[in-house]
């Protein structure tokens, strides 16, 4: 067994924790799309699809936010922690659910 020891730089200190994945669904997944890992392309990267708020089997697993568009079979960054800036979201399109 081996342990290992995580510190933190003493220079200075994460603002944000990213991981860099593939889309491999056949369409363009959108900067600032909420995703979850559905599998392992092989280039070793895990691969995404979108998350459904109404579909347990596809919410349950959400991981990230798109950092960026990420189009189809190609690679892209997606933001565990941290902000992700000009994000505009058509917020009046929302309504609260109860």
């Amino acid at each position: 067994s081996t342990n290992y020891i995580i510190r933190a730089s003493t220079s200075g200190s994460a603002t944000r924790l990213v991981t860099t994945v593939y889309n491999n669904t056949g369409t363009t997944i959108p900067k600032g799309s909420v995703v979850y890992i559905s599998g392992r392309h092989s280039s070793n990267l895990p691969t995404i699809a979108l998350a459904v708020g109404n579909n347990e089997e596809n919410s349950y697993k959400t991981f990230a936010l798109v950092e960026s568009d990420i189009p189809t079979s190609n690679s892209g960054v997606v933001i565990q922690a941290g902000n992700i800036g000009n994000l505009n979201l058509p917020t009046s399109t929302y309504t609260d659910e109860i």
